[in-house]
C-alpha cells in the first residue's frame, strides 16, 4: 500500500492531475485501505499492473461520478478545438466520426453552421 500511496501523492502525479484540471486530495491509508484491499486479489499487499489500474480506474470513476459537471466540462473541452468556450457546429461534425459508425450515420443530420453552445457559460467551472 505503501508504494500506491506514494505514487498517488508523488508530484509528477500532482503535475498530471493539475494539468487536466482536476484537483486531486492528499491520500492517506485510512482514505484508500478499502478500495486497496477491493482491488489486491492476491492478498499480497501490493498491487500489480493489473490491480493498480483497476485501482486507478476505480477512482478516477468515484471521482467522476462525484462530479458531473468536470466530465461534461472535459467533454466540451475536447470537442472544442479551438478553445473558446464554445462549441460550434463544425467541430461537432469533426468529432462525430469519432464515435465510428453511429456518429458517422449522424454527420447526414444537417447541422447549420451558426449552432453553437456556450458550455463555458452553461456548465461553468465544474468545482463551483
Amino acid at each position: 500500500m505503501e508504494e500506491t500511496l506514494d505514487l498517488l501523492n508523488s508530484e509528477e502525479y500532482k503535475v498530471i492531475a493539475e494539468g487536466a484540471g482536476i484537483d486531486i486530495p492528499v491520500r492517506t491509508e485510512s482514505n484508500i485501505a478499502d478500495l486497496f484491499h477491493k482491488v489486491d486479489k492476491d492478498r499480497s499487499g501490493s498491487l500489480d499492473r493489473i490491480e493498480f489500474i483497476m485501482f486507478w480506474l476505480s477512482l478516477a470513476f468515484n471521482h467522476c461520478k462525484a462530479n458531473p459537471k468536470m466530465v461534461a466540462n472535459a467533454f466540451c473541452m475536447f470537442v472544442d478545438e479551438d478553445g473558446d468556450g464554445k462549441v460550434q457546429a463544425k467541430e461537432v461534425k469533426r468529432f462525430l466520426p469519432l464515435l465510428g459508425p453511429m456518429g458517422l450515420a449522424m454527420l447526414a443530420v444537417p447541422v447549420p453552421d451558426w449552432v453553437e453552445l456556450d458550455y463555458a457559460k452553461y456548465i461553468g467551472s465544474y468545482d463551483e
